[in-house]
């Protein structure tokens, strides 16, 4: 499995930002930030939730349905469902998140997310960790709930 380098959160969030916009989500455009706007994180340490043991995405609890589309789509990475993670895409997204599902899917690496952070238009942004192939893996995961529901729109492997 190939590995990226980490970005630092806010250019996920950047990277979600541009990507939503792309496909008809809003990204919180005007402000000095470009378009990230003010963030809040829950983490594993912050929430009174249990993380879960047993390898799902739910190591933090999601409290919104954005939040809860991002853990879907990494239960099923995990369970090495490659088609089934694209059903939770962002019609528009597609082609962008694809080969990052796939190589996840394909040595299912048993991510749990770590962190959500929000921004002010609704934008979620995961970070999620794992293993597999003897190393560490790592995915940053943009959603937002636009007009056809909550979707993923970008999946970064780290």
């Amino acid at each position: 499995m190939k590995h990226a380098r980490l970005l630092p959160l806010g250019a996920c969030l950047l990277a979600a930002g541009l990507v939503l916009a792309a496909c008809g989500g809003q990204s919180g455009g005007g402000s000095s930030d470009g378009g990230i706007g003010d963030t809040t994180a829950a983490t594993a340490d912050e929430t009174s939730a249990p993380a879960d043991s047993g390898g799902s995405g739910s190591g933090v609890a999601a409290s919104t349905p954005v939040e809860q589309v991002i853990v879907d789509l990494v239960d099923a990475v995990n369970a090495g469902d490659a088609a089934g993670a694209m059903e939770f895409v962002c019609e528009g997204s597609e082609s962008a998140v694809q080969a990052a599902v796939e190589e996840l899917a394909g040595d299912p690496p048993g991510l749990v997310v770590e962190e959500f952070a929000s921004d002010a238009s609704g934008g979620v942004t995961a970070t999620a960790a794992g293993a597999a192939g003897g190393g560490p893996v790592g995915a940053s995961i943009g959603a937002a709930d636009i007009s056809t529901g909550p979707c993923v729109a970008a999946v970064f492997v780290t």
